[in-house]
């Protein structure tokens, strides 16, 4: 018998700098919460909700705006 594991599903929090002028994509990015970084005035901080089978295309997603490191 096989038990399923819905590990795809579940929930991770993906926290990366990004360029102070940087808005989420309001249909894709689950945004928890922002804040500036206060040693790089031009750069903030986002923490995105995402799903453990998501991430891969959450990841080439930012790397498509440059949103690296």
């Amino acid at each position: 018998m096989l038990i399923p594991l819905f590990i795809n599903v579940a929930p991770l929090l993906l926290i990366r700098p990004v360029p102070r002028d940087w808005q989420p994509m309001p249909s894709t990015d689950s945004v928890l919460f922002k804040q500036p970084i206060l040693t790089h005035p031009d750069r903030k901080r986002v923490a995105l909700v995402t799903t453990v089978g998501g991430l891969a295309t959450k990841l080439r997603d930012l790397a498509k705006t440059r949103v690296t490191s």
